[in-house]
Protein backbone atom coordinates (compact mmCIF):
# COMPACT_ATOMS: atom_id res chain seq x y z
CA UNK A 1 0.00 0.00 0.00
CA UNK A 2 1.40 3.56 -1.06
CA UNK A 3 1.75 5.22 1.87
CA UNK A 4 2.70 9.20 1.98
CA UNK A 5 3.82 12.24 4.69
CA UNK A 6 2.94 15.75 3.80
CA UNK A 7 5.65 18.13 5.74
CA UNK A 8 6.21 22.06 5.52
CA UNK A 9 9.27 23.71 5.15
CA UNK A 10 9.53 27.11 4.60
CA UNK A 11 12.77 28.72 3.91
CA UNK A 12 13.24 32.52 4.69
CA UNK A 13 16.10 35.10 5.43
CA UNK A 14 15.48 34.45 9.23
CA UNK A 15 15.21 30.76 8.80
CA UNK A 16 11.93 30.71 11.01
CA UNK A 17 8.41 31.22 11.48
CA UNK A 18 6.92 34.72 12.11
CA UNK A 19 3.85 35.98 12.23
CA UNK A 20 2.18 38.74 9.71
CA UNK A 21 3.50 42.16 9.28
CA UNK A 22 1.27 45.04 8.70
CA UNK A 23 2.92 48.16 6.62
CA UNK A 24 1.40 51.44 5.05
CA UNK A 25 2.74 53.53 2.53
CA UNK A 26 1.33 56.69 0.81
CA UNK A 27 2.30 56.70 -2.55
CA UNK A 28 2.54 60.11 -4.99
CA UNK A 29 1.33 59.77 -8.34
CA UNK A 30 3.85 59.37 -11.29
CA UNK A 31 1.15 60.35 -13.87
CA UNK A 32 -1.53 62.07 -14.55
CA UNK A 33 -3.43 63.95 -17.37
CA UNK A 34 -6.96 64.78 -18.96
CA UNK A 35 -8.50 63.71 -22.00
CA UNK A 36 -9.95 66.79 -23.28
CA UNK A 37 -13.02 66.67 -25.75
CA UNK A 38 -13.27 70.42 -26.56
CA UNK A 39 -10.02 70.18 -27.82
CA UNK A 40 -9.46 66.87 -28.96
CA UNK A 41 -5.84 66.84 -29.79
CA UNK A 42 -4.68 68.39 -26.88
CA UNK A 43 -2.34 67.32 -24.13
CA UNK A 44 -2.72 68.29 -20.41
CA UNK A 45 0.04 65.92 -18.92
CA UNK A 46 1.89 68.97 -17.49
CA UNK A 47 -0.65 71.23 -15.93
CA UNK A 48 -1.42 71.84 -12.20
CA UNK A 49 -4.74 70.39 -12.56
CA UNK A 50 -6.94 67.74 -14.07
CA UNK A 51 -10.18 68.43 -15.32
CA UNK A 52 -13.16 66.48 -15.36
CA UNK A 53 -16.93 66.48 -15.76
CA UNK A 54 -18.88 68.72 -18.49
CA UNK A 55 -18.01 72.57 -18.66
CA UNK A 56 -20.17 75.11 -19.64
CA UNK A 57 -20.40 73.80 -23.14
CA UNK A 58 -21.24 70.40 -22.17
CA UNK A 59 -17.89 69.09 -23.52
CA UNK A 60 -16.46 66.12 -21.39
CA UNK A 61 -13.23 65.50 -20.07
CA UNK A 62 -12.19 62.50 -17.79
CA UNK A 63 -9.01 62.30 -16.00
CA UNK A 64 -6.23 59.41 -15.47
CA UNK A 65 -4.46 58.75 -12.59
CA UNK A 66 -0.97 56.24 -11.88
CA UNK A 67 0.80 55.00 -8.90
CA UNK A 68 3.93 53.40 -8.72
CA UNK A 69 3.07 49.99 -6.61
CA UNK A 70 6.92 48.33 -6.30
CA UNK A 71 7.29 49.59 -2.47
CA UNK A 72 4.74 46.83 -1.50
CA UNK A 73 6.27 43.10 -1.51
CA UNK A 74 4.61 41.19 -4.45
CA UNK A 75 3.34 38.62 -1.21
CA UNK A 76 1.52 41.42 0.06
CA UNK A 77 -2.08 40.54 0.70
CA UNK A 78 -3.50 44.26 0.99
CA UNK A 79 -6.30 45.17 3.76
CA UNK A 80 -7.08 48.91 2.32
CA UNK A 81 -7.09 51.31 -0.22
CA UNK A 82 -7.67 55.11 -0.34
CA UNK A 83 -7.08 57.73 -2.97
CA UNK A 84 -7.02 61.17 -1.86
CA UNK A 85 -7.86 63.94 -4.40
CA UNK A 86 -8.19 67.59 -3.84
CA UNK A 87 -10.83 69.69 -5.89
CA UNK A 88 -9.03 73.02 -6.72
CA UNK A 89 -11.45 75.33 -8.56
CA UNK A 90 -15.74 74.47 -9.74
CA UNK A 91 -18.09 76.47 -11.24
CA UNK A 92 -18.97 79.82 -10.02
CA UNK A 93 -20.58 81.66 -12.95
CA UNK A 94 -23.73 79.47 -12.77
CA UNK A 95 -25.34 77.18 -10.41
CA UNK A 96 -22.40 73.83 -10.30
CA UNK A 97 -24.06 70.39 -10.64
CA UNK A 98 -22.52 68.15 -8.01
CA UNK A 99 -22.92 64.68 -9.06
CA UNK A 100 -20.63 61.55 -8.01
CA UNK A 101 -17.18 60.80 -9.56
CA UNK A 102 -16.19 57.34 -10.23
CA UNK A 103 -13.11 55.67 -10.82
CA UNK A 104 -12.51 52.99 -13.21
CA UNK A 105 -9.40 50.38 -13.85
CA UNK A 106 -7.79 51.12 -16.80
CA UNK A 107 -7.29 48.52 -19.25
CA UNK A 108 -4.78 49.82 -22.10
CA UNK A 109 -1.67 51.93 -21.37
CA UNK A 110 -1.56 55.63 -22.08
CA UNK A 111 1.06 58.34 -22.58
CA UNK A 112 0.81 60.96 -19.69
CA UNK A 113 2.83 64.16 -22.14
CA UNK A 114 4.28 67.74 -21.10
CA UNK A 115 2.03 69.79 -22.25
CA UNK A 116 0.22 72.86 -20.53
CA UNK A 117 -0.63 76.53 -20.98
CA UNK A 118 1.26 78.01 -18.79
CA UNK A 119 -1.78 79.92 -16.90
CA UNK A 120 -3.81 77.97 -14.22
CA UNK A 121 -6.87 76.40 -15.20
CA UNK A 122 -5.92 76.27 -19.15
CA UNK A 123 -6.48 72.68 -20.70
CA UNK A 124 -2.92 71.75 -22.45
CA UNK A 125 -1.69 72.31 -25.88
CA UNK A 126 -1.03 70.41 -29.49
CA UNK A 127 0.25 67.12 -28.11
CA UNK A 128 3.29 65.59 -29.86
CA UNK A 129 4.27 61.83 -30.10
CA UNK A 130 3.52 59.47 -27.12
CA UNK A 131 1.11 61.74 -25.41
CA UNK A 132 -2.66 61.02 -24.50
CA UNK A 133 -5.57 62.87 -25.78
CA UNK A 134 -9.03 63.01 -26.28
CA UNK A 135 -8.57 60.51 -29.33
CA UNK A 136 -5.16 59.16 -28.92
CA UNK A 137 -3.84 56.73 -25.86
CA UNK A 138 -0.26 57.58 -27.43
CA UNK A 139 -0.70 60.43 -30.66
CA UNK A 140 -1.51 60.28 -32.92
CA UNK A 141 -2.11 57.19 -34.25
CA UNK A 142 -2.08 54.70 -31.32
CA UNK A 143 -6.22 55.58 -30.61
CA UNK A 144 -8.66 54.61 -27.97
CA UNK A 145 -11.65 52.53 -29.02
CA UNK A 146 -13.34 55.19 -29.46
CA UNK A 147 -12.88 59.03 -28.51
CA UNK A 148 -12.79 59.63 -24.59
CA UNK A 149 -11.56 56.12 -23.80
CA UNK A 150 -14.56 53.50 -24.19
CA UNK A 151 -15.51 50.32 -21.77
CA UNK A 152 -14.66 47.41 -21.82
CA UNK A 153 -11.62 47.78 -23.92
CA UNK A 154 -10.30 51.00 -22.71
CA UNK A 155 -11.73 50.71 -18.95
CA UNK A 156 -13.24 48.07 -16.67
CA UNK A 157 -17.09 48.49 -16.38
CA UNK A 158 -16.36 47.84 -12.96
CA UNK A 159 -16.70 50.89 -10.41
CA UNK A 160 -13.75 50.57 -8.21
CA UNK A 161 -14.65 53.71 -6.29
CA UNK A 162 -17.04 56.45 -5.75
CA UNK A 163 -17.48 59.69 -3.94
CA UNK A 164 -19.98 62.61 -4.15
CA UNK A 165 -17.93 65.79 -5.05
CA UNK A 166 -19.44 69.27 -4.62
CA UNK A 167 -16.96 72.33 -3.61
CA UNK A 168 -13.24 72.81 -3.30
CA UNK A 169 -11.28 70.54 -0.69
CA UNK A 170 -10.31 66.61 -0.22
CA UNK A 171 -12.06 64.00 -1.07
CA UNK A 172 -11.76 60.47 -0.60
CA UNK A 173 -12.30 57.33 -2.74
CA UNK A 174 -11.93 54.02 -1.39
CA UNK A 175 -13.53 50.34 -1.27
CA UNK A 176 -13.05 46.74 -1.71
CA UNK A 177 -12.78 46.78 -5.60
CA UNK A 178 -10.14 49.74 -5.03
CA UNK A 179 -8.41 47.24 -2.98
CA UNK A 180 -8.70 44.21 -5.83
CA UNK A 181 -7.32 46.40 -8.53
CA UNK A 182 -4.05 46.85 -6.02
CA UNK A 183 -3.81 43.37 -5.24
CA UNK A 184 -3.85 42.44 -8.43
CA UNK A 185 -1.24 45.19 -9.86
CA UNK A 186 1.12 44.21 -6.95
CA UNK A 187 0.86 40.47 -8.76
CA UNK A 188 1.40 41.88 -11.79
CA UNK A 189 2.70 45.01 -12.22
CA UNK A 190 2.97 44.97 -16.31
CA UNK A 191 -1.52 45.66 -15.79
CA UNK A 192 -0.66 48.65 -13.80
CA UNK A 193 -2.69 51.04 -16.02
CA UNK A 194 -3.92 53.23 -13.56
CA UNK A 195 -7.70 54.80 -12.94
CA UNK A 196 -9.84 56.76 -14.92
CA UNK A 197 -11.94 59.29 -13.44
CA UNK A 198 -15.36 60.62 -14.65
CA UNK A 199 -18.40 61.99 -13.33
CA UNK A 200 -21.26 59.94 -13.92
CA UNK A 201 -23.24 63.24 -14.46
CA UNK A 202 -20.83 64.56 -17.58
CA UNK A 203 -23.14 64.87 -20.09
CA UNK A 204 -24.43 67.74 -18.17
CA UNK A 205 -22.90 71.51 -18.72
CA UNK A 206 -21.60 72.70 -14.92
CA UNK A 207 -20.75 69.15 -14.06
CA UNK A 208 -16.61 69.45 -14.10
CA UNK A 209 -14.23 70.00 -11.36
CA UNK A 210 -11.00 70.39 -11.30
CA UNK A 211 -8.40 68.24 -9.39
CA UNK A 212 -5.05 68.83 -8.12
CA UNK A 213 -2.46 66.89 -9.99
CA UNK A 214 0.97 65.72 -9.22
CA UNK A 215 2.31 69.47 -10.31
CA UNK A 216 0.29 70.93 -7.84
CA UNK A 217 2.86 71.34 -4.78
CA UNK A 218 0.11 71.55 -2.33
CA UNK A 219 -2.68 68.76 -2.37
CA UNK A 220 -0.96 66.20 -5.30
CA UNK A 221 -3.10 62.97 -5.50
CA UNK A 222 -2.09 60.21 -2.99
CA UNK A 223 -2.53 57.05 -2.89
CA UNK A 224 -2.51 55.27 0.54
CA UNK A 225 -2.35 51.79 0.71
CA UNK A 226 -2.22 49.29 4.06
CA UNK A 227 -0.82 45.65 3.57
CA UNK A 228 -0.11 42.69 5.67
CA UNK A 229 3.43 40.56 4.75
CA UNK A 230 3.20 36.68 5.66
CA UNK A 231 6.67 37.19 6.37
CA UNK A 232 8.13 32.92 7.33
CA UNK A 233 4.32 32.04 7.81
CA UNK A 234 3.84 28.65 6.45
CA UNK A 235 0.95 27.62 3.90
CA UNK A 236 -2.04 25.65 5.47
CA UNK A 237 -2.18 22.05 4.20
CA UNK A 238 -5.87 21.30 3.51
CA UNK A 239 -6.18 17.72 2.09
CA UNK A 240 -4.03 15.14 0.63
CA UNK A 241 -5.71 12.72 -2.24
CA UNK A 242 -4.27 9.57 -3.50
CA UNK A 243 -5.65 8.88 -7.03
CA UNK A 244 -4.41 6.01 -9.32
CA UNK A 245 -1.19 6.71 -10.34
CA UNK A 246 -1.12 10.29 -8.91
CA UNK A 247 -0.81 11.91 -5.14
CA UNK A 248 -2.49 15.67 -5.43
CA UNK A 249 -2.05 18.12 -2.43
CA UNK A 250 -4.59 20.52 -1.84
CA UNK A 251 -3.04 24.15 0.38
CA UNK A 252 -4.55 27.64 1.23
CA UNK A 253 -2.11 30.19 -0.91
CA UNK A 254 -0.78 33.71 -0.03
CA UNK A 255 -1.88 35.88 -2.66
CA UNK A 256 1.18 37.07 -5.03
CA UNK A 257 3.41 34.36 -3.29
CA UNK A 258 5.41 31.64 -5.02
CA UNK A 259 5.66 28.21 -4.12
CA UNK A 260 8.06 25.39 -5.15
CA UNK A 261 6.13 21.50 -4.23
CA UNK A 262 9.03 19.40 -3.94
CA UNK A 263 9.17 15.41 -3.13
CA UNK A 264 11.42 12.46 -1.38
CA UNK A 265 11.09 9.02 -1.81
CA UNK A 266 13.36 8.67 1.78
CA UNK A 267 13.58 11.22 4.72
CA UNK A 268 16.99 12.36 4.19
CA UNK A 269 17.42 11.58 0.72
CA UNK A 270 17.43 14.23 -2.28
CA UNK A 271 14.22 16.74 -2.88
CA UNK A 272 12.67 16.70 -6.45
CA UNK A 273 10.49 19.71 -7.59
CA UNK A 274 7.52 18.85 -9.38
CA UNK A 275 5.69 22.13 -9.56
CA UNK A 276 6.54 25.63 -9.38
CA UNK A 277 3.69 28.39 -9.30
CA UNK A 278 2.75 31.93 -8.02
CA UNK A 279 -0.57 32.18 -6.60
CA UNK A 280 -3.04 34.44 -7.95
CA UNK A 281 -4.03 38.03 -6.84
CA UNK A 282 -7.27 36.72 -4.41
CA UNK A 283 -7.21 34.30 -1.65
CA UNK A 284 -7.34 31.19 -3.07
CA UNK A 285 -6.88 27.50 -2.45
CA UNK A 286 -4.18 25.65 -4.79
CA UNK A 287 -3.77 21.75 -5.83
CA UNK A 288 -0.46 20.23 -7.00
CA UNK A 289 -0.47 17.14 -8.51
CA UNK A 290 2.56 14.41 -8.85
CA UNK A 291 2.88 11.07 -10.91
CA UNK A 292 3.47 8.00 -9.19
CA UNK A 293 5.72 5.64 -10.41
CA UNK A 294 5.17 2.33 -8.72
CA UNK A 295 6.56 3.99 -4.83
CA UNK A 296 5.32 2.03 -1.90
CA UNK A 297 6.13 5.46 -0.06
CA UNK A 298 6.72 9.07 -0.51
CA UNK A 299 7.20 12.63 1.13
CA UNK A 300 5.84 16.13 -0.30
CA UNK A 301 6.88 19.29 0.88
CA UNK A 302 6.07 22.85 0.17
CA UNK A 303 8.66 25.81 -0.22
CA UNK A 304 8.75 29.55 -0.11
CA UNK A 305 11.56 31.79 -1.18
Amino acid sequence: MFRFLCCILVVTAAARLGSARADTVALPAIADTALWQENDTNNLGAELSVPVGGNSSSNLSRGLFRFNLAAIPTNAVITNVTLQLYVTNAPTKTNPVNSTFVLHRMLRDWGEGNKKNGDVGKNGAQATAGEATWNARFYPATLWSAPGAASPLDFSPVQSATNFVAGLGTYLFSGSNLVADVQAWVANPGTNFGWMLRSLSETNAFSNRRFASREDGLNPPVLTVMFSTAGASAPRILSGKLIPGAFTLTFGSTPGQSYTAEYSDSLGTAWHAFTNLVAPPAVTNLSVTNILSGQSQRFYRLKTP
